[in-house]
C-alpha cells in the first residue's frame, strides 16, 4: 500500500502469497513474489516496491544502512518529544517523498531536511528547531579550505580552517538551543551583540587567575592531574615563573579570549628575594619568551594575556601571609614584607 496499491490489491496479493508460503520462507523470497504479483497489476508500482527495498542511507556515522522509516519515528520522538502517532505520520510522509526521487542512496542530512519540511507543513516550528541539523554549506567549506587570507586576527593555517568550521556549528547551537528565542532574535537583528558567540555555550571569554593557588598547591595543567604531568609547588624562582606561564597556556583551552594574572609582581616577590637585578630580569625574560612562543596553544590566533603590575604592595595584601618557595607560609612574613622585591620585579617587567 505504501507504493500506491489499494487495500483490495494489497490484500489480494498477501492472500495469494500466504497460500504458497511455507514455514521458514526467507523474506527475500517473499519480496520477489510480491514484486511479481505487483508487476502484473502495475509495473511502476512494482519498480517502486523494489526500489524501496534496496534504498540505503549514508548515516552520520559514515556507514551505509538499509532505509527504515521507523528510525525516523524513533529519532523524532527522542529529539523533539513528538507523540509516537504523530512521529509515525511524519515518517510515512517522508518515505513517500523519498520514493518519488528514485535514489539508490540517500543521506541522513537529506532525510532530516525533508523531515523538517514536513514538520513545518504541520505547523510544528518548535519541533523543527530542535530537529534541525547544524553545519555549513559545501561551498562555504570549500572557500575556507582554499582561501589563504587571514581575517579578524586569525592565522591562516589548517587549525584555523578547522576552528572556523566548528565555530559555525557552535554559533548555530547557541542561537537554536541555548539562548531564549527573543535574545537569539535580538542578536541576529542587531539590537544586541553577544561577543564571542562561538564559545557562548562552552566557556567564558576571559579569566583572571590568583597565582597563590598554584604557588601553594603546585600545577595541574589539566585541572585534575589525571591526563597531564603535574608539578609540586615551585621551590626555585625559575620554576615559579615557568609555572606562572604554564597557568596561562594550560587554561587557554577553557577561555575564548584573554587571561590575566592578578598582583603578578606582588605574588612572585618572595621568589626574587636576594636575587641581583640581572637575575630578576632574566626570570622575566624567560616568562615573556615562554608566552610569546605559545602560538600552538590556540593554533588559530595568538593568545592575549596580561599581568597586573603594582608599584607598591596594595593595602588589601599587605597583612596577608606570603606564599614562599616550596609553597611554604612563614609566620610574620606577609606580602607587605616584600615591598622592595615587588618594586624590583615591576621595574624588570617594564624594562623587558
Amino acid at each position: 500500500m505504501s507504493v500506491g496499491a489499494s487495500f483490495v490489491q494489497a490484500s489480494g496479493i498477501a492472500a495469494e502469497i500466504a497460500t504458497s508460503a511455507h514455514e521458514g520462507i526467507p523474506t527475500k523470497e517473499i519480496r520477489i513474489l510480491v514484486y511479481e504479483k505487483l508487476k502484473a497489476i502495475d509495473s511502476a508500482m512494482a519498480e517502486q516496491y523494489m526500489y524501496r527495498l534496496h534504498m540505503s542511507v549514508k548515516t552520520s556515522k559514515t556507514i551505509l544502512e538499509s532505509f527504515n522509516a521507523s528510525r525516523i519515528s524513533d529519532s523524532l520522538v527522542r529529539e523533539t518529544d513528538l507523540d509516537r502517532p504523530y512521529a509515525d505520520l511524519i515518517s510515512r510522509e517522508v518515505e513517500k517523498e523519498l520514493a518519488k526521487m528514485h535514489l539508490k542512496h540517500v543521506t541522513a542530512p537529506l532525510i532530516r531536511e525533508i523531515v523538517n519540511v514536513k514538520l513545518l507543513e504541520h505547523g510544528l516550528e518548535s519541533a523543527r528547531a530542535r530537529y534541525t541539523r547544524l553545519g555549513m554549506p559545501v561551498y562555504d567549506v570549500k572557500q575556507l579550505v582554499e582561501s589563504s587570507k587571514s581575517a579578524g586576527g586569525l592565522q591562516s593555517n589548517p587549525e584555523t580552517i578547522h576552528r572556523q568550521m566548528a565555530d559555525q556549528i557552535s554559533r548555530e547551537y547557541a542561537l537554536l538551543s541555548v539562548l531564549p528565542h527573543e535574545l537569539a532574535d535580538a542578536h541576529m537583528s542587531g539590537r544586541i551583540h553577544i561577543h564571542d558567540l562561538d564559545h557562548f555555550s562552552t566557556r567564558p571569554m576571559g579569566f583572571c587567575h590568583d597565582l597563590r593557588f598554584f604557588l601553594a598547591r603546585g600545577l595541574l595543567p589539566d585541572g585534575l592531574g589525571r591526563s597531564a604531568a603535574s608539578a609540586n609547588p615551585a621551590k626555585k624562582s625559575s620554576a615559579a615563573f615557568l609555572h606562572a606561564a604554564r597557568v596561562l597556556t594550560s587554561a587557554q583551552a577553557n577561555c575564548s579570549g584573554g587571561q590575566g594574572l592578578s598582583y603578578f609582581n606582588v605574588f612572585l616577590a618572595p621568589y626574587v628575594r636576594n636575587l641581583p637585578y640581572d637575575g630578576v630580569r632574566q626570570l622575566v625574560e624567560s616568562f615573556m619568551y615562554e608566552l610569546s612562543q605559545a602560538y600552538a596553544v590556540m593554533g588559530w590566533q595568538k593568545a592575549q594575556w596580561s599581568v597586573d603590575v603594582w608599584l607598591d604592595v596594595p593595602p588589601v595584601l599587605s597583612d596577608i601571609p606570603a606564599v614562599q618557595p616550596g609553597g611554604v607560609i612563614r609566620a610574620g612574613e606577609t606580602y607587605g614584607s616584600f615591598g622592595h622585591e615587588a618594586l624590583v620585579l615591576a621595574e624588570a617587567l617594564i624594562d623587558v
